[in-house]
């Protein structure tokens, strides 16, 4: 699996970050419970549930008749600095697989979790 640059990692958390403050300047917006960003460059996805962060890896198919998405489950395993000692459970982990889930399903994007 290739990991997308930091850079490009950096730039969708800048991005959030501008959307979020002006979501609650502007909008008078609350903080949802969680959010899916992205993807960043082609192969990843921001998911924020507060102040924790991590990526969920993915791969774009062509060509492929029922999946447009392949969804790499094992990528779900730890939270990005500062909470990376933080156990993920097999509990939190499925509900972080179906929040991305019914994401790309509101995206009309035809998935498939490996």
């Amino acid at each position: 699996m290739i990991k997308n640059s930091d850079s490009a990692r950096n730039l969708l958390l800048v991005f959030y970050e501008i959307d979020e403050f002006l979501g609650k300047i502007l909008f008078w917006r609350p903080a949802p419970a969680y959010r899916v960003v992205g993807p960043s460059g082609d192969r990843e996805y921001l998911y924020r549930e507060g102040d924790h962060i991590l990526w969920i890896c993915v791969e774009w198919l062509i060509g492929e008749p029922e999946v447009d998405i392949l969804v790499y489950t094992d990528s779900v395993h730890r939270w990005d600095p500062p909470y990376e000692r933080e156990v993920i459970s097999e509990e939190k982990r499925q509900e972080i697989l179906h929040r991305f889930g019914a994401y790309l399903v509101k995206g009309k994007a035809r998935f498939q979790f490996q």
